[in-house]
């Protein structure tokens, strides 16, 4: 119990620093030392990372992960890598794996989808965008049961390569299931 009290205080010393760096201001000396005395443990992997990362993106994870792993609140984390991936660092792809596996596991196919074809936008590689696109139709037809989505998800996929036989392929075969024999003549 003891230790559940301390990870709550530092996922709420490390939301306040995130707050604080967000509107210009310096994080104060009592909060780091705070930081520091709850996670001793944790204080070289943090100085690592922190030196890698921008300090939003650095707090955003560190606080994701302290409610994921630690709290067991995964709607929280969930939350905060939304906020990451919709405010902070749009392109950065630990949020989008993060939200992935969670909304995966929890069950949460629409906001999973929704990530999937957010990431599509922020992607600039044509394979990755496609990879996406896919996963985004595989959900829609086998998890959510609508293949008009699925169609739609496809036929973007098309926008992104138009000869790509796998977006073709999968078309054809949903067209001729929901006997959309016209459109199936198109492709």
């Amino acid at each position: 119990y003891e230790r559940s009290e301390r990870f709550e205080e530092l996922a709420e010393v490390l939301n306040t620093q995130l707050e604080c760096y967000e509107e210009g201001e310096q994080l104060t000396e009592q909060a780091e030392e705070q930081a520091e005395e709850q996670a001793e443990e944790q204080a070289e992997e943090q100085a690592e990372e922190q030196a890698e990362e921008p300090a939003r993106v650095y707090f955003a994870l560190r606080l994701a992960r302290l409610c994921e792993d630690h709290l067991g609140d995964t709607a929280r984390a969930v939350e905060v890598y939304e906020r990451l991936r919709l405010e902070v660092a749009p392109r950065d792809p630990r949020a989008y794996q993060a939200l992935e596996r969670l909304l995966s596991a929890s069950g949460d196919f629409e906001r999973l989808v929704e990530t999937y074809l957010d990431e599509v936008e922020q992607l600039h590689n044509p394979e990755d965008q496609l990879e996406r696109l896919y996963k985004a139709a595989l959900v829609y037809e086998e998890q959510l049961e609508r293949p008009d989505d699925a169609v739609a998800a496809l036929q973007r996929a098309l926008e992104v390569n138009a000869s790509e036989e796998h977006a073709l392929s999968e078309l054809a075969r949903l067209f001729e299931e929901l006997e959309r024999f016209e459109d199936l003549l198109e492709v």
